[in-house]
């Protein structure tokens, strides 16, 4: 969610128009409804841990290379498109997988509790995700967002090892 605020906020900052701001979401929607309806079946037949694994090293590559782009002043419109269109891409493919580890992970009589807990997780980051996001850029600038970003794919690239 940190990424998000980071990217949009970047795009207007670079472009100062809102029709570049609302194409964050088509290079966030297109390729998520895209590769989701086809990574269904293909996850069924692979190894979803090392799928998980592959899909959150990716995204660590991908959050750290927002951070480059920012750091670098590299103020590339098209790179940051490119940048969220891969990480969604990524996450259309690692969501179904993931979802398929809590019903491994827990007995049949805590499922409901830990459905629970995930929606609260989701709900939650949405909410506090970007609260933080825009604190956090006012009091250390927008790059500390993406930086953030790659460390906590980090601990959850170590988490899914």
């Amino acid at each position: 969610q940190m990424t998000n605020y980071a990217v949009l906020l970047q795009v207007f900052l670079l472009t100062h128009r809102s029709l570049a701001v609302g194409l964050v979401g088509l290079a966030i929607a297109a390729p998520t409804i895209v590769v989701s309806l086809g990574a269904g079946p293909w996850i069924d037949r692979i190894d979803r841990r090392r799928t998980v694994l592959t899909c959150t090293g990716i995204q660590v590559g991908v959050s750290a290379a927002l951070a480059v782009q920012a750091f670098a002043h590299l103020d590339r419109l098209w790179l940051l498109y490119l940048l969220v269109a891969v990480q969604a891409s990524v996450g259309g493919v690692s969501a179904p997988a993931r979802r398929t580890f809590m019903p491994m992970l827990l007995p049949k009589d805590q499922l409901a509790a830990g459905a629970a807990l995930q929606m609260l997780t989701m709900h939650g980051s949405a909410t506090i995700g970007p609260a933080l996001a825009g604190l956090l850029t006012a009091a250390a600038g927008l790059r500390v967002c993406y930086v953030v970003d790659a460390v906590s794919f980090a601990f959850a690239l170590y988490g899914v090892a």
